[in-house]
């Protein structure tokens, strides 16, 4: 903020007030500056001194803070005489001048005279204006001012006819505006209701003023020689507080026509020029950062001013669904107003234009908050997007539509509460060109005390014909479930009032769900299609509590339990209240009757969760759901599930009966294993056994490196999930690995997957699907051979693979631990038996062994290529950075297949217990 002279100083700014100003500073007013014009008669400018003095009275009753905005100016020093001059301010200067000296008048005694002896408050050069002020600070005429002001208060005359009278007063006083402004403004503290101060609390309201800043002001001053004529010259050049840019001027006095001409209804003082220059220009004003000098505060102000008023006319021209100028320049914007002024008639849009403007402006100069939300609209010229995402327009449209139904201006508060609903609408992935539905919706939530209230009173059906909400809107149309959001915004704006809660009683869910939907809460507590009741609300505040926990939640564990709740409430008897039978869950996981009913315990968060479209299958599956969702949150809240003592308790309470032994459900309860509520489960009617899906990568190079599913027995899948988890074998289901790669060019390339794991790679592992066991080896000799009577060295590789093969049957496991080779095999339910193969003593592993020394021994033995010709090679050559490398695969090959017959049985019946929360 520094002006560009090379004879001005750092600049010093603090919240100041008058009585703090005039202890330090002498003020004179500059000359080139017009006369104290706030005591004037003229509407506009009465107007505008009513509302100060309001203002001033208000803060001083009720204490609270009035701020003046900026005074800035220069000061000087003559010795210890510190003078400030002025550049903007004077004219509150001055009425804050006349406050402090008429609430000094009527204080206690004393309090006069050491006001007097203040510094002086002058205008340079205007001698009757000086002479009127150096009369009020004349201390010993404080009796004489009261009894007029008494007076007067008394009978008809005014106070001017009154002092008139005065022999003290001169006539040439009544040709100084400043003097009739002083005299007018003070009588507007004696004798006008509306500003009428009350002398019997003046000591008060002068104490206040004395030794706080109640009202206050930014004070910056800058320190400059000859600050007398620095000051003059700025406000000449900067043309009072900053407003000079000639085009701007032209745009206003253009637009300041044109909103003549639409009649005469419209009051001079509420024209949208006139507002700008007495207070809009302060919205503005206070973006300016504090540092920029008076010029750049100037042109930031204006430009702002030129893109919100450029801006308005691309939003409503875009809104009436006429031609969109999304690249309108100034030159092409003052074409369009000063055509528009050209004509005899004036379209309505400018009237609607003014009118936009002046409730907005209205609206943020009354609501610091709002202005933050608004500063896009004036940053930069407006392109419209095919979302709305950033809520400019839909505040926008609702500040100007609140305004006109409801003759009062918004507050932050409503916004906020307009851009919650619009949240949960999914409002930012509308793709909108004329905001055609955005419209509506502002248009007529205005109608209500608040968009809360519209939702409330609005019938779900209603409303979503208001909004012109089907299947032909282009602007919804990626929004698949909006009828489902207002329907639900509906229901849940009506509970909030019948509550008398705070709008966001539903927020914490609302971002739990990851789509601002608890439809589904709506829907179990019966309020969803029904109508809504106190006890279904109250029945809905508890299920909320269990939905803080569970709904969407990110936590493993509470994942976990939810299942297992769903689960079992999945199986619950509704009628009777408890739990079904073993082979009544058994059989009925495989149910394929009816929406939902196979694997009816499977559950994944989108099931919360339903679009428009009722017919739809996930649709129909997600109400299957919500049933289930009922029973465990009735489950939990009836029985105090929230206790973790009670929860255990309960649970195994529910699989007490020894039937259950054979429940595949009871298992999955008592682990921890999401795969057990994740993965397909199944019931084979012949054999009477439970099948789960297990997704594994055997022989995954022939499925594109993709996964594949194999039905499994459900026990024996429990018990490979125990082994591991109890440290009994450290990997399970491995089934590949790579090795050496005939094809390769290095001995060390293992790039080849084939089936099998090498022996002695995996020390204890268990799998599901089968076992297949393998030896590999390889070696590199250099043999030589001779080649045109020369002797040379060649380099070749060896290689060989040995299998061991178990066999598969998908009701067992198969593991290998110290040698040994067992098979788990499930009978019906959880009981199994072992058998045992123990290659540590077999003739196959005994083979192998003797293979591997073969191989050993005949290839140490090697001297030269002809060597390797009297034995059983597959060979190829090939060549690698310009040499010939031959490799050699053994063909003596050894495969076994060992059958379960080869295999000892243990001769014990075992089964799989409870190992946790139902032990």
């Amino acid at each position: 903020m520094l002006i560009d002279n090379k004879d001005v100083l750092t600049i010093s700014k603090q919240e100041c007030s008058l009585y703090k100003l005039i202890e330090e500073y002498n003020i004179c007013i500059p000359a080139i500056q017009r006369d104290y014009v706030q005591g004037l008669d003229e509407v506009s400018i009465k107007y505008k001194r009513i509302r100060m003095i309001r203002d001033v009275k208000e803060s001083l009753q009720t204490r609270k803070k009035l701020s003046l905005n900026i005074v800035y100016g220069l000061h000087e020093d003559e010795g210890d005489n510190f003078i400030f001059y002025p550049i903007d301010g004077q004219q509150r200067l001055t009425f804050l001048y006349l406050l402090h000296w008429y609430l000094a008048l009527n204080s206690a005694e004393g309090e006069f005279a050491r006001f007097c002896e203040l510094k002086s408050f002058s205008y340079e050069t205007r001698n009757y204006a000086n002479e009127f002020f150096s009369f009020l600070r004349i201390k010993d005429n404080k009796e004489m001012w009261l009894n007029i002001f008494k007076s007067c208060d008394r009978n008809k005359l005014t106070l001017l006819e009154h002092i008139k009278l005065k022999a003290w007063f001169k006539s040439q006083w009544l040709t100084d505006t400043t003097v009739i402004s002083i005299i007018n403004v003070f009588s507007d503290f004696i004798d006008n209701p509306e500003t009428k101060i009350d002398i019997t609390k003046a000591e008060e309201f002068y104490d206040q003023l004395k030794t706080s800043t109640l009202i206050c002001f930014d004070f910056l001053s800058e320190f400059a020689k000859d600050a007398e004529h620095t000051a003059s010259t700025n406000y000449i050049r900067l043309n009072a507080r900053g407003k000079q840019l000639d085009e701007f001027e032209n745009i206003k006095a253009i637009l300041s026509l044109l909103e003549n001409k639409l009649g005469e209804e419209i009051k001079e003082n509420q024209k949208f020029v006139y507002q700008y220059d007495q207070k809009f220009i302060d919205i503005f004003y206070k973006e300016c950062s504090e540092e920029k000098k008076l010029e750049e505060k100037t042109k930031q102000i204006n430009d702002k001013t030129l893109n919100l008023l450029m801006n308005t006319y691309i939003l409503l021209r875009s809104i009436r669904g006429e031609d969109k100028d999304e690249h309108i320049t100034f030159d092409a914007y003052y074409s369009i107003i000063y055509s528009e002024f050209q004509k005899d008639d004036i379209s309505e849009f400018w009237r609607e234009y003014f009118e936009f403007l002046n409730i907005l402006l209205t609206t943020i100069d009354g609501d610091g908050g709002i202005q933050k939300r608004m500063t896009l609209f004036w940053e930069h010229i407006y392109e419209l997007k095919t979302n709305d995402s950033d809520n400019l327009v839909s505040n926008l449209r609702y500040i100007y539509y609140y305004y006109k139904s409801q003759q009062q201006y918004v507050n932050e508060n409503k916004l906020d509460q307009l851009d919650y609903v619009l949240l949960n609408l999914k409002y930012g992935d509308w793709k909108q060109t004329g905001f055609q539905t955005i419209e509506l919706l502002a248009q007529y939530s205005a109608e209500y005390a608040d968009v809360f209230e519209f939702f409330a009173q609005e019938k779900p059906d209603e409303m979503i014909a208001k909004l012109n909400v089907h299947t032909d809107n282009r602007e919804i149309t990626d929004v698949d479930d909006i009828k489902v959001r207002i329907k639900e915004q509906c229901i849940k704006a009506s509970i909030i009032r019948r509550l008398n809660e705070d709008y966001k009683l539903f927020a914490s869910l609302e971002v739990k769900s990851g789509k601002r939907q608890i439809q589904y809460l709506l829907s179990i507590s019966d309020m969803w299609v029904n109508e809504i009741t106190k006890e279904k609300i109250d029945c809905l505040l508890r299920y909320m509590e269990v939905a803080e926990r569970f709904l969407c939640s990110e936590i493993n564990q509470e994942k976990l339990l939810w299942k297992k709740l769903f689960a079992v409430a999945s199986y619950w008897d509704v009628n009777n209240n408890y739990l079904l039978t073993s082979s009544m869950i058994n059989q009925q996981i495989s149910d394929e009757n009816e929406t939902g009913k196979q694997n009816v315990h499977y559950w994944k968060d989108n099931y919360y969760f339903i679009n428009d479209d009722i017919e739809h299958k996930d649709n129909k599956l997600s109400e299957e759901k919500y049933k289930i969702i009922k029973i465990a949150y009735d489950n939990w809240i009836a029985n105090d599930l929230s206790d973790k003592l009670q929860r255990k308790v309960w649970l195994k309470n529910q699989f007490s009966d020894s039937a259950y032994e054979a429940c595949w459900l009871k298992y999955a309860i008592d682990r921890d294993i999401e795969e057990l509520f994740d993965n397909n489960v199944s019931y084979d009617d012949a054999q009477g056994t439970v099948h789960i899906d297990i997704k594994h990568s055997y022989n995954k190079r022939f499925h594109n490196g993709g996964w594949v599913s194999w039905k499994c027995n459900y026990f024996a899948t429990v018990y490979l999930f125990d082994q591991i988890n109890n440290g009994s074998f450290n990997e399970n289901n491995v089934y590949d690995s790579y090795v050496w790669d005939y094809y390769g060019k290095s001995l060390y390339q293992r790039s080849n997957i084939v089936d099998g794991v090498i022996f002695d790679s995996y020390p204890k592992i268990i799998n599901q699907f089968g076992l297949r066991l393998l030896w590999e080896g390889r070696a590199e000799k250099y043999l030589s051979y001779e080649q045109g009577g020369s002797i040379w060295n060649l380099r070749s590789f060896f290689g060989y693979m040995y299998y061991i093969s178990f066999p598969y049957d998908s009701n067992s496991t198969i593991s290998i631990a110290d040698g040994k080779v067992v098979i788990t095999e499930f009978l019906r339910g959880n009981s199994y038996k072992q058998y045992e193969y123990d290659l540590n003593i077999s003739t196959e592993k005994q083979t192998i062994k003797e293979k591997e020394n073969d191989f050993n021994r005949i290839v140490k033995g090697y001297k030269n290529i002809e060597d390797t010709r009297q034995d059983n090679w597959d060979k190829r050559s090939y060549s690698y950075n310009s040499e010939d490398i031959y490799k050699y695969w053994y063909k003596d090959k050894a495969s076994f297949q060992i059958e379960k017959e080869d295999f000892v049985s243990l001769d014990v019946l075992q089964s799989i217990e409870c190992t946790h929360l139902l032990k």
